[in-house]
C-alpha cells in the first residue's frame, strides 16, 4: 500500500509525536503547537457532533443547502435554476484548465486530505501515561488489564490509540447492568453459552485460555478460524474469558437498552428466551410493529419508516433473541448517537436503541481476507476522464419477497428510478443476480426477473473506475463493499439504515455523500455533484485517503483489541 507524501504543513505536527520523524522537536515548534491545538479543536468539534445527543450533530454544510431539499427536475441542470429568460454569459476560453492545472489541482486536493489525517494522528496520545489518563477521563474507570499492551500494539502498527468512543458506547449498557449486580456480565455469557451448545444458531462461543483462543468443537459460523487468527494476535494480553461472536450479517439482539440508563439503574431482566438467537418471525414488519409484545423494541423511525428498510419490514434472514445478551456483531440499525444530525444528513437517526449488539470489523473489510471484494488492479482513470454518472451493479438480495413488497426495497427502487425518462443520463445501474432463497411464499420470480432485466451476467468490478459517482446501498443489511468503493477513486454515495464500526469516523458530506434509505434525495445530490465538481472531487479524495491511511487491516486489529479489552474488563479476573 502506498501513501501520498506528507504535506509540508503537517510535518511539524508529526514531529511532536513521532520520535524518528524529521523536523523540529524542542526548539522553534511554537507554530506547530498552535497548529496542533487548532487541529485538535477541529477534531474535537467533529467528534462532539458525532457522539452527544440527537440534536447536537453537525448541520448540513451551507454549500449543500440549496440542493438538499429541492427535488431533482430531471433536466440535468444545476440547482438553483436561473430566472426564465436570463441571458447566458459568454464562454471564456481562459476558464478551461490546462493539463498542468488539472494535475496541480489534483495534487492540492490530495495534500489537503493527507493534512487532515496528519492532524488526526498528531492528536493521539503521545505517551502511555497520557493515554491512560485520557481513558480514565472519558470513562470514569481505570484502564482495563492489557491496556498498556494495547497502547504498544497500536503504536507499533500505526493505529489510533483513542477514538474508540463507539466501543465505549456499545458497552455502556453492559457496564450499567454490571453496576446493578457485580458478576452479571460473566453470568449472562455463560448462560447463553450453555444454551448454544446443541445449536449455535450462527453464534460462536470462543474461549480464551492461557493467552490462546480455543476453537469451539461445533462449527458455528462461516468465519470460524478468521476470528481466532485475529484475536490470537493479542490474546496473551487478555484474561481467560469466553466471548460470543455473531457470524451473521444481521444484528441479533433485539433489546431496548434505554431503561438501563434510568437513575437509579434498572435491574436487567432475567433471561426469558428459551432458545436464544432462534426467533425467526415470518414477517419482521409485523414483529417490530406488534403493539401487544412488550419484549420487542420499536426501531427508530429516523432510519426511515418501517417500510423503507427491508431488514425491518421483511428480513430475508433474521434469528433474534429478545434477551439482553452481550454479543459481537458486524452491524446494527442506525442510532442517533452514531451519526451526525443523522435525520438531516439523510442517514437516519431519531434516538433508537433497538439493537444491543457490540460492533466489530467484519471480515469483508480486511483487504487480505478471502471475503473482501477486491479489485484486480488499481484505479487507472483520472477523475476528469470519468463519466459524471452514478454507477451501481449488484444482486437482488434485500428482504424476503412476498407479493409486490420488493418494490419498496432500495435496490429495486434504484432500478425504477433509472427507468424514469427524466433521469436518463444520470444513472448507470443494473441488477445482475437473483436470490432464489428470498423468493418463496407468494413470490413469482420470472415476471420480476424479466421486468428488472436480471440476466445473471457478471461484470468486472473495475468497470466502476469509469464513473465519478458510485453507490453503496443496503441489501438485507450492509453491502460489505463500502471501504473498497471509497478506495476506488469514485465519490461514494451511501444509502444505509445500518451503523458499522467505522460509522463515527467517516463524516457525511466530508468523506462521502449520504443518501436517504428510500433514495428520495439521490437525484438531487447527483445534480449537486455535477454542478460542483471541484467540491465533489475534494470529498471523494478525503474519503479515499481516510480509507487508505486509517481504515487498514492493522486498524481493524486494533479495533478488535479495544473491544476485547472492554469485554475482558466486564468479565473480571
Amino acid at each position: 500500500m502506498s501513501y501520498a507524501p506528507e504535506s509540508t504543513v503537517a510535518r511539524p505536527l508529526l514531529a511532536l509525536t513521532t520520535p524518528n520523524h524529521p523536523g523540529p522537536r524542542r526548539r522553534g515548534n511554537r507554530r506547530a503547537r498552535v497548529i496542533l491545538f487548532v487541529g485538535l479543536g477541529v477534531f474535537t468539534v467533529l467528534l462532539g457532533g458525532m457522539y452527544f445527543g440527537p440534536s447536537a450533530g453537525l448541520p448540513i454544510p451551507e454549500r449543500f443547502a440549496p440542493y438538499y431539499a429541492q427535488p431533482h427536475t430531471g433536466s440535468g441542470a444545476a440547482h438553483p435554476q436561473p430566472p426564465p429568460g436570463a441571458a447566458k454569459p459568454a464562454p471564456n476560453p481562459n476558464e478551461f484548465p490546462t493539463a498542468a492545472d488539472v494535475a496541480a489541482s489534483a495534487e492540492k486536493v490530495t495534500a489537503g486530505a493527507d493534512a487532515a489525517i496528519d492532524i488526526l494522528l498528531a492528536s493521539q496520545p503521545s505517551s502511555l501515561p497520557s493515554a491512560r489518563s485520557r481513558y480514565s477521563l472519558r470513562t470514569g474507570r481505570n484502564p482495563p488489564r492489557g491496556f498498556d499492551a494495547f497502547y504498544a500494539f497500536a503504536k507499533e502498527r500505526g493505529c489510533l490509540v483513542e477514538g474508540y468512543t463507539a466501543v465505549e458506547r456499545d458497552f455502556a449498557p453492559f457496564w450499567r447492568a454490571e453496576k446493578t449486580r457485580k458478576g452479571w456480565f460473566r453470568e449472562r455469557v455463560r448462560v447463553m453459552e450453555g444454551k448454544l451448545v446443541n445449536d449455535a444458531h450462527g453464534v460462536a462461543a470462543l474461549a480464551i485460555r492461557d493467552g490462546k483462543v480455543q476453537r469451539p468443537e461445533n462449527g458455528a459460523t462461516y468465519f470460524d478460524g478468521d476470528w481466532e487468527n485475529t484475536i490470537n494476535k493479542f490474546a496473551s494480553s487478555l484474561p481467560s474469558l469466553t466471548v460470543l461472536i455473531n457470524g451473521r450479517d444481521e444484528p441479533r439482539v433485539v433489546f431496548d437498552v434505554a431503561g438501563l440508563f434510568d437513575d437509579p439503574p434498572t435491574q436487567p431482566p432475567a433471561p426469558t428466551d428459551p432458545n436464544p438467537f432462534a426467533l425467526s418471525p415470518p414477517s419482521t414488519g409485523a414483529f417490530f410493529a406488534d403493539p401487544v409484545r412488550k419484549d420487542v423494541c420499536r426501531p427508530a423511525r429516523g432510519v426511515g419508516v418501517l417500510e423503507d428498510v427491508p431488514f425491518l419490514l421483511s428480513a430475508s434472514s433474521a434469528e433474534f433473541t429478545t434477551d439482553l445478551v452481550p454479543v459481537l456483531s458486524m452491524a446494527k440499525t442506525v442510532d442517533a448517537s452514531t451519526t451526525v444530525d443523522a435525520t438531516a444528513a439523510g442517514m437516519g437517526g431519531g434516538g433508537g436503541s433497538c439493537f444491543a449488539d457490540v460492533l466489530v470489523p467484519g471480515e469483508f473489510y480486511y483487504r487480505n481476507s478471502w471475503w473482501a471484494g477486491k479489485f484486480d488492479y488499481p484505479n487507472n482513470i483520472k477523475w476528469e476522464d470519468k463519466k459524471p454518472v452514478l454507477y451501481w451493479r449488484g444482486e437482488s438480495n434485500g428482504g424476503h419477497i412476498r407479493g409486490t413488497i420488493y418494490k419498496t426495497f432500495p435496490r429495486f427502487r434504484l432500478i425504477d428510478l433509472a427507468a424514469l425518462p427524466e433521469n436518463q443520463g444520470f444513472l448507470d445501474v443494473r441488477m445482475t443476480g437473483w436470490h432464489e432463497s428470498h423468493c418463496t411464499d407468494d413470490c413469482d420470480a420470472e415476471p420480476i426477473k424479466k421486468a428488472y432485466n436480471i440476466s445473471g451476467k457478471v461484470v468486472p468490478r473495475e468497470d466502476a473506475y469509469k464513473y465519478k459517482y458510485l453507490l453503496d446501498v443496503d441489501g438485507n443489511t450492509f453491502s460489505g463493499r463500502y471501504l473498497g468503493l471509497l478506495r476506488s477513486g469514485g465519490l461514494v454515495f451511501k444509502s444505509t439504515a445500518f451503523t458499522e464500526f467505522f460509522t463515527p469516523w467517516l463524516v457525511p458530506f466530508e468523506h462521502f455523500i449520504p443518501v436517504r434509505p428510500d433514495l428520495s434525495d439521490l437525484m438531487a445530490k447527483i445534480a449537486w455533484a455535477r454542478a460542483n465538481d471541484a467540491e465533489a472531487r475534494r470529498i471523494q479524495e478525503a474519503g479515499r485517503v481516510f480509507a487508505e491511511r486509517i481504515l487498514t487491516d492493522a486498524q481493524n486489529d486494533c479495533y478488535w483489541f479495544a473491544v476485547m479489552l472492554e469485554w475482558g474488563a466486564l468479565w473480571g479476573e
